[in-house]
């Protein structure tokens, strides 16, 4: 893979407006048949003929690939950092050995429940023709009294809290109205899918000692691989209607720890019409072997 990273003007503290790093990364197949080792995701459409004839770039893979930069835009203390809610949209499919550049830039800011989320929005564009690829917004949350939580060695998350009965049927999705069930896509994530995934460098994701010094229990699976199940799930059921004109909107809201088994389902719950064709409005989730629910949203696509 080929990238390059143009830096931003340099500042301490986030706001509204911030221009970040322009990046331009070549996804060759090398690259896609990594994510496919990273993710276990073997859709024959990223190593052979699609409906758009190339092979295709995975939807996640077109937002998350290796070695792009987050920390720019980070505060200086990140103790009990995590996802909070990622946006997708995505317009056109990206190809095989496609160049693409990414502009990054500050939409919002806002505090809620003792943390501060910061939102960058993504435009992914093929530099050959300026086709625009994805529109993407993630929101990161960070404790606002990150320092004085780390000094006195408080836990930023209880692993306990997940089990309550209230939490878990709030965060279930229902099931009453469905159309159609689709999934699941199931995976068990121990030690060696994390380093796989999020690399051998000791980070939160992989390492205990490092989970630890930032407030964690234990080993925070990476939340984009629980979305890269996701991503094939929808894949699996839309097909190419998810590269052209889906979308998606999900909220973390239980952290997936090392070890765990995890389920990425969906429910149709509407068809409507758009234009000359039909959008499938969907209702997606992760949830573990006990029921708790990790990550829950909305996604829509042409079928």
């Amino acid at each position: 893979m080929v990238s390059s990273v143009i830096p931003p003007s340099h500042t301490k503290e986030a706001f509204v407006g911030m221009q970040l790093e322009t990046t331009r990364q070549v996804l060759s197949q090398d690259v896609i048949n990594d994510y496919i080792q990273r993710t276990g995701d073997t859709h024959p459409w990223y190593t052979g003929e699609s409906p758009f004839g190339k092979p295709l770039v995975p939807a996640m893979l077109t937002y998350n690939w290796p070695g792009q930069p987050n920390s720019t835009w980070y505060p200086e203390n990140i103790y009990g950092n995590l996802h909070a809610r990622h946006e997708f949209e995505w317009y056109q499919p990206a190809f095989a050995g496609d160049s693409l550049v990414g502009h990054r830039v500050i939409v919002d800011r806002y505090e809620k429940r003792g943390r501060v989320y910061l939102v960058p929005e993504l435009t992914l564009v093929r530099e050959s023709d300026g086709a625009v690829i994805l529109k993407q917004r993630h929101h990161q949350s960070f404790l606002i009294d990150g320092e004085s939580q780390q000094e006195s060695n408080t836990v930023a998350v209880d692993k306990s809290r997940e089990k309550q009965s209230a939490r878990q049927r709030s965060n279930h999705p229902s099931e009453a109205d469905s159309i159609e069930s689709f999934g699941p896509i199931s995976r068990f994530v121990d030690k060696a899918v994390c380093d796989q995934y999020s690399g051998i460098k000791p980070n939160y994701h992989n390492d205990l000692e490092t989970a630890e010094d930032l407030g964690f229990p234990d080993i925070v699976v990476q939340g984009t691989l629980s979305l890269a199940y996701i991503c094939e799930l929808l894949t699996k059921r839309f097909g190419a209607g998810l590269f052209v004109g889906g979308r998606l909107d999900i909220k973390f809201v239980n952290v997936l720890w090392v070890g765990e088994n995890i389920s990425a389902k969906g429910s149709l719950q509407e068809v409507t019409g758009e234009g000359s064709r039909t959008r499938g409005q969907s209702t997606v989730w992760t949830e573990k072997d006990d029921g708790t629910v990790t990550i829950v949203g909305t996604a829509s696509a042409l079928i």
